[in-house]
């Protein structure tokens, strides 16, 4: 990613994703599966607004976040039907 950012002054996570690698939103955050993923069922949660810490948060956008987080331990239990 610092390689990314050298080479284009921007940060790659703040790029929008192609709409095929979007696994769903919410108000402030974006869940994608990485174009090359190292792990089965990998999934990024990635904020809207740039922030390098997720401890940066406000209770708003934590709620938001924790909403998003179990809506993907969802989908991942039914992908395995469990």
């Amino acid at each position: 990613m610092k390689d990314y950012f050298d080479r284009n002054k921007k940060c790659i996570l703040c790029e929008p994703p192609s709409k095929e690698l979007v696994v769903d939103e919410s108000a402030h955050f974006i869940s994608i599966v990485p174009f090359v993923a190292s792990f089965a069922f990998e999934i990024w949660i990635i904020p809207k607004d740039h922030s390098s810490h997720f401890h940066h948060i406000d209770e708003e956008k934590a709620v938001d976040l924790g909403g998003l987080l179990k809506l993907m331990q969802l989908c991942s239990e039914r992908c395995l039907n469990n």
